[in-house]
């Protein structure tokens, strides 16, 4: 893990985190990445400048293999909404990046801008699956906790598994029947990994 600071947040590379950058790099038939990296820190930019707008103090950013997690001090006391909008945030940001590049694009449906509506298009709505530590799996569990369900933990995992067999299915299938790039599938396995992770705990 490398570890340094800037001002006062700590940071910290895991290396699997430049093990699938390089992965993903090779795997790159279309030259996407410049594009795909810049969608994701404009993602977790959202997060962050939500969490600064909600008296969150940042920590410690940890660049994981896939995501970043941000560690917070909370200075003001937090609710269930500010919580839900520091959730959405990273995809809201996302789905308007992809709005304002589709409208910019006009009838261009191969340009860059119309590839970077693209990306922050199935960015945005990705993360929004109700699954495991994407965001659509935080919100999920940050309603149940307002609504004060029972058994929050079993739901949210059954939830996630709903929406993680297909996925895994689409995964494969594309993966075999394109066979270039399995990006999807590796991520669908991460995913699934970590919720059965979650669901021992």
């Amino acid at each position: 893990m490398l570890t340094f600071r800037i001002c006062n947040t700590q940071i910290r590379l895991s290396i699997w985190f430049f093990a699938v950058l390089y992965l993903f790099l090779i795997m790159d038939t279309q030259r996407l990445y410049p594009l795909f990296f810049g969608s994701i820190f404009l993602h977790e930019g959202g997060h962050l400048l939500m969490m600064k707008l909600c008296g969150k103090k940042v920590d410690a950013i940890s660049f994981m293999p896939f995501g970043i997690q941000v560690r917070c001090e909370d200075t003001v006391e937090q609710s269930y909404g500010r919580e839900i909008a520091i959730t959405l945030a990273g995809p809201f940001l996302n789905l308007l990046c992809a709005g304002v590049c589709f409208l910019l694009a006009g009838d261009a449906t191969a340009g860059t801008l119309a590839l970077l509506a693209a990306v922050n298009l199935t960015l945005g709505v990705f993360n929004l699956l109700p699954i495991g530590v994407l965001d659509g799996g935080r919100l999920l569990h940050e309603i149940l906790q307002m609504r004060g369900v029972e058994r929050q933990e079993s739901i949210a995992a059954a939830v996630s598994f709903l929406f993680l067999a297909p996925l895994l299915f689409l995964a494969l299938w594309l993966f075999l029947t394109q066979g270039h790039n399995p990006t999807l599938l590796i991520t669908g396995i991460y995913l699934t990994a970590t919720a059965i992770f979650k669901l021992r705990q």
